[in-house]
């Protein structure tokens, strides 16, 4: 799998150094066999077992407990037969505090170097009424075991996501 990881990083000097910055490690491997690996600019590339590949924009983790798999499960459950009003997607917020010490949201992010505080970022299933239907919070860098989410927003407007599976191994 690390001849995965190296076959897709490559360094563009017009790239800004976000994955850099914001401390991500070369890449990481799931527990079903995806090799992921880190673009300059903080995007992921994915090499799946079966040979297919993709990239994201942002990949985020979130611990991996009960609770937060079943919000990471619902996300990817068919919503069809509900109305437009219940049907649940999912996204990367980043949160902001308030003078009061709670939290607000700041936006959605698509773009690992959109992110401007790493430690206030969350996953969200947000129903047709824009209202949060849920969330837990998220990491912008992988640990052993967490579950991995990506989501893009691609040039025709339409949204990407992809919840992945645990991370097994980290690679530096």
């Amino acid at each position: 799998m690390t001849e995965l990881l190296t076959e897709h990083h490559t360094v563009s000097s017009e790239t800004e150094p976000t994955a850099e910055a914001l401390g991500l490690p070369y890449g990481f491997l799931t527990e079903k066999g995806s090799a992921y690996t880190y673009n300059p600019d903080g995007s992921v590339h994915r090499a799946k077992y079966d040979g297919s590949q993709s990239d994201a924009g942002i990949a985020v983790f979130i611990e991996h407990t009960t609770e937060n798999l079943d919000v990471f499960t619902r996300m990817g459950a068919e919503q069809s037969h509900l109305p437009p009003a219940q049907r649940k997607k999912a996204y990367v917020l980043q949160l902001a505090e308030t003078e009061a010490g709670g939290l607000i949201v700041k936006g959605k992010v698509y773009k690992a170097k959109d992110v401007s505080d790493s430690s206030r970022l969350a996953f969200a299933l947000i129903d047709g009424n824009n209202q949060i239907a849920g969330w837990v919070p998220a990491a912008i860098n992988p640990s052993i075991g967490s579950m991995v989410f990506e989501m893009d927003k691609l040039s025709d407007g339409s949204t990407v996501r992809h919840p992945g599976h645990r991370v097994t191994r980290i690679v530096e």
